[in-house]
């Protein structure tokens, strides 16, 4: 009997020849900012003739354009939510907030009891809220989740403001950064799971250089009013506030482009999506990078800004396309294999009351990218 050798899986570097190259795949964004114009103007006129119920479906429609608009690997992202679902939410919060209002004006006691209750309500809003979202939202029809609970959001805040207040506010850097983890960490997309790796370091840093950002050129400012201040009897063109506004605001551009750019890098490429039950890893593991420009954020602000103001409004749709198309242009997913995923059942619950009350209650979760 001829003797038959045994299959060779091959050595390590062959085999690990084998395992396929990560591929960087660019986030597109092909929305115009003609094409939105049309669907802002009419949501905006509905939603006034219709005294806000009609804002519910702006919403929506406003979510399915960004969403069906932003590619990845030729295939685009889906907003699920029903309208019907939205208003009923919105009608019971803005109950809610309306109820706060009159308290204001005829009893001081009863408003500082209901605000107090709102503050104590907004890690839940934060958490449903999130959940909500991502419950309704899809790629390649496989849906997003979110498993943070109630009761974790409440240990996060609690966390991150006892920092804050114990250092005098010196410790927000740290507060932002839990509540940055909480969101990445609990994120899943069908059955696999989004990590988020970095620790509070890199966010001090951050806000450090740009509290030098911004106190180098207010110092400076300061000995120059000091060296050159007119003497008696001289009446200056611009007096000092006049010029200190007019360093403040820049540098305030300056402060908060670095920041927004710095920080969104900085989370978005510590964001990694693994297969469900296990851990991140070189071969097994997505991950998110990004390389946004501190003065190009900077130019897409001011401009923004500019355009909106001198437009009264008019471009608002321009500025929203404007900033999805750059953000989606400085987003990449590193790919380790093909980007699919199994579906996995939804939470119960649908969270729609904390979804209503993030819009309606101008509550904002700034994450900071």
């Amino acid at each position: 009997m001829e003797n038959i050798p045994p299959l060779s899986l091959g050595t390590k570097v062959e085999q690990e020849s084998l395992i396929p190259e990560p591929r960087r795949l660019p986030v597109q964004f092909t929305g115009s900012a003609s094409e939105y114009f049309r669907i802002w103007i009419v949501n905006v006129a509905l939603s006034i003739v219709t005294l806000g119920i009609y804002s519910a479906w702006a919403k929506v429609r406003t979510k399915n354009y960004f969403y069906r608009h932003t590619m990845l690997e030729r295939s685009c992202f889906e907003y699920h939510a029903v309208p019907m679902q939205i208003l009923k939410g919105r009608i019971i919060v803005g109950a809610g907030l309306a109820a706060i209002f009159f308290a204001k004006i005829y009893s001081l006691k009863l408003y500082a009891v209901l605000l107090l209750l709102l503050v104590l309500l907004s890690p839940a809003i934060f958490a449903l809220a999130l959940a909500f979202n991502a419950r309704n939202s899809s790629y390649r029809n496989v849906r997003f989740g979110f498993d943070g609970t109630v009761g974790a959001a409440y240990k996060t805040y609690l966390a991150g403001m006892a920092v804050y207040i114990v250092t005098l506010g010196l410790g927000f850097p740290y507060f932002q950064w839990r509540i940055v983890d909480y969101w990445a960490s609990n994120h899943r997309y069908g059955n696999q799971h989004f990590h988020f790796n970095m620790t509070s370091g890199p966010f001090f840093g951050i806000y450090a250089r740009a509290l030098g950002i911004m106190l180098l050129p207010i110092a400076g400012f300061t000995a120059l009013m000091v060296v050159f201040r007119p003497t008696a009897g001289q009446a200056p063109v611009l007096q000092a506030p006049v010029l200190l506004l007019l360093v403040i605001y820049p540098i305030m551009f300056l402060v908060v482009g670095y920041v927004k750019a710095r920080q969104s890098n900085l989370v978005l490429g510590s964001i990694s999506l693994s297969p469900a039950g296990a851990a991140p890893s070189e071969t097994s593991t997505h991950r998110l990078a990004a390389n946004q420009k501190v003065l190009e954020v900077i130019w897409l602000m001011v401009s923004n800004l500019v355009g909106i103001v001198l437009t009264i409004g008019l471009l608002i749709p321009w500025a929203k396309v404007r900033t999805a198309r750059y953000r989606a242009e400085h987003l990449y997913v590193i790919a380790n294999g093909e980007l699919v995923a199994q579906g996995s059942a939804a939470p119960s619950g649908n969270g729609v009351l904390a979804d209503a009350a993030t819009d309606l209650g101008d509550i904002g979760f700034d994450l900071g990218i």
